[in-house]
């Protein structure tokens, strides 16, 4: 046998080297954190966008609540800040309150008549009202603009408008009163 000499021209190598092992490596992390980053980002934001349309369900749930309360009142007391309102249900002969709490929640109570005056019949300091419960406890500001049903000159019916805004969106709706019996006559 003949003695071979190392010759590195002559040898087939298999393989890769180091420096070849390194950069594929670093091409493969790269590609699986793009991946990822994008995933999670889709994730957020498909979390996020659920999480708007909850919200927006909700406030509809509740606008379309306090609608019906107001289409079926007799009366209808604000509070003078625009904050909360008073009315007598008379499809279920009680008082309903809504308010807008400082803590960026939308509450309702329950109560009870305290006088048989249609004008006092639901005012806080003549009705018993239950604690208030959240509607809405995400985050939740609006207001209530109410008109006065008039019998005078010029005569017209009452009505509410109901401003909701959450998560920067603004909802309305305004509802007629059904206290119109001294108006058309």
């Amino acid at each position: 046998m003949k003695n071979k000499k190392f010759n590195k021209k002559n040898k087939n190598y298999a393989g890769f080297s180091l420096l070849e092992m390194m950069i594929s490596m670093f091409i493969f992390v790269l590609t699986i954190i793009t991946a990822v980053s994008i995933f999670s980002t889709v994730a957020h934001t498909r979390q996020k966008s659920r999480e708007i349309q909850r919200n927006m369900e909700d406030a509809r749930t509740a606008l379309d609540l306090m609608a019906k309360n107001m289409r079926m009142s007799i009366g209808l007391w604000p509070d003078g800040s625009s904050q909360e309102i008073y009315m007598f249900n008379a499809s279920q002969s009680s008082c309903v309150s809504y308010r807008f709490g400082s803590d960026d929640k939308l509450y309702i109570s329950q109560g009870f008549p305290g006088s048989t005056s249609e004008e006092t019949k639901c005012r806080p300091v003549n009705a018993i009202y239950d604690p208030y419960t959240p509607i809405i406890e995400n985050d939740v500001t609006g207001s209530f603009n109410i008109t006065q049903t008039s019998i005078t000159a010029p005569k017209r019916v009452g009505k509410a408008t109901i401003i909701l805004t959450i998560d920067g969106v603004n909802m309305q709706t305004s509802v007629s009163f059904r206290d119109y019996n001294n108006i058309v006559q």
